[in-house]
């Protein structure tokens, strides 16, 4: 899922392995390319993927995008839920498949700019995001 072929050249790809065949088969893209990102999976039948690093053309500069990615409906859709913070490299868990704990990253502002917060992504606000 997603990633970087060169310095400034990011990823929207999405593919499954297909261990018997040996093969990838190509699903449908994410809708932000960026790497660094952190995956998790809710339920079994989604993947989310939140922050990173995206490339707008001048500078690399960090997410705080989350994306859900359905994988019995091969979609994909930007949500409301985003961390009040753009950061790379979070360690993501979920807890009772509403939440999302974001935890760390680096916000590269500066080298190494790695903080030290937790972040509490509601997934129940992409129903209500007010």
């Amino acid at each position: 899922m997603g990633g970087n072929f060169s310095p400034n050249a990011f990823s929207t790809r999405v593919a499954e392995y297909i261990p018997s065949q040996n093969t990838l088969l190509e699903k449908t893209p994410f809708n932000i390319p960026r790497n660094n990102f952190s995956l998790c999976t809710v339920m079994g039948y989604v993947i989310y993927s939140v922050g990173g690093i995206e490339f707008d053309g001048e500078k690399q500069r960090a997410s705080g995008s989350t994306e859900k990615y359905y994988i019995e409906d091969n979609e994909c859709d930007v949500l409301v839920p985003k961390l009040t913070q753009p950061k790379a490299g979070v360690a993501l868990c979920k807890f009772r498949n509403q939440y999302l704990y974001a935890f760390g990253g680096d916000t590269l502002k500066s080298k190494c700019n790695i903080v030290n917060e937790i972040e509490r992504l509601d997934l129940l606000e992409e129903d209500n995001p007010d």
